[in-house]
C-alpha cells in the first residue's frame, strides 16, 4: 500500500517527513507538529498529508526505511541517500559505515553480527562481551594459526 510522500523529493531527503506520512497514515495527524517540533515545516507537512496537497503515493522500499528512521529519531535531515539507515560502526578500532536496513531496534553501543556492509542481527551484550574476551585472549598469543593447525 502506497505512502504518501509530503512534499515530493523533498521528502526524500527529509526522514521526518516519511515519519510524519505514517503518523497520518495511521490517524495521528494531530501528533506531527509536536512529535517534530524542531522542524520548522512540522505543521506545514501536517496540513499537505490532512490535505493530500503535494503529497504523491510512493511504494518504495527507502522511503519506509526513511520513516523508520525518522520515527526513531535517528536522521531528521540526510546529506546523502540512504544515510537514515546507515550507521557507523567500530570494527577492531576501525571506523566503519554501516547499513541496518534489516534489523530493528538497534541504538548507541548495541553490539551486531556485521556481513558486507549490513548488520544482520544484535547480539546480547553478555554474549558479546564473552565474544569480544575470546577475541582478545586468542591476540594475546594463547592461540595462533600453528595451534589450530595441531591434531
Amino acid at each position: 500500500m502506497p505512502l504518501a510522500l509530503p512534499g515530493g523529493d523533498r521528502a526524500a531527503n527529509e526522514p521526518w517527513r516519511m515519519a510524519a506520512a505514517v503518523l497520518h497514515r495511521l490517524g495521528r495527524n494531530s501528533e506531527i507538529a509536536e512529535r517534530f517540533a524542531a522542524q520548522q515545516a512540522a505543521r506545514a507537512v501536517a496540513q499537505m498529508l490532512a490535505g493530500d496537497i503535494h503529497c504523491p503515493p510512493t511504494t518504495s522500499m527507502g522511503r519506509m526505511f526513511d520513516a523508520a528512521a525518522g520515527l526513531l529519531g535517528i536522521k531528521a535531515v540526510m546529506a546523502y541517500e540512504g544515510q537514515a539507515a546507515m550507521a557507523m560502526v567500530d570494527v577492531a578500532g576501525v571506523g566503519r559505515e554501516i547499513s541496518l536496513a534489516l534489523v530493528d531496534d538497534v541504538a548507541v553501543g548495541d553490539y551486531v553480527i556485521v556481513h558486507v556492509g549490513y548488520a544482520l542481527t544484535r547480539l546480547d551484550p553478555e554474549e558479546a562481551g564473552k565474544t569480544l574476551a575470546l577475541f582478545a585472549e586468542m591476540g594475546e598469543g594463547s592461540w595462533s594459526a600453528a595451534n589450530a593447525a595441531e591434531p
